[in-house]
């Protein structure tokens, strides 16, 4: 059943293999990252039937605005964006950004 194969850990293993191959998957910027994420996370809701994706991404949001300092009025990637001089540097943002909130919490 593809509920069972859908999980956080599925999650990230997709948004690694994006950024390993951006172009293979027509990932140019951040914004096309965040295509994906809200799509996966639609499906990730109706599928599997939980808000644990959901509360990941926003985990990672606090994140984002604990790190930049900002208010939380922008999104994760409205935030790279402004910080970012090009859609290759959001890329590059975003998973500088996305690995240190992985190993935030998972620190050993």
């Amino acid at each position: 059943m593809i509920a069972d194969k859908m999980s956080v850990q599925v999650f990230i293993e997709e948004i690694f293999s994006l950024l390993k191959r951006p172009s293979l998957h027509k990932v140019e910027s951040v914004e096309d990252i965040w295509v994906f994420v809200r799509g996966y996370e639609a499906c990730y809701l109706k599928v599997a039937g939980s808000t644990e994706l959901t509360d990941f991404l926003s985990a990672f949001d606090d994140y984002c605005i604990k790190h930049f300092g900002h208010s939380d009025a922008y999104k994760w990637f409205k935030t790279i964006r402004f910080y970012s001089g090009s859609n290759w540097h959001s890329l590059q943002l975003f998973e500088k950004l996305f690995t240190e909130f992985l190993e935030s919490r998972n620190p050993d």
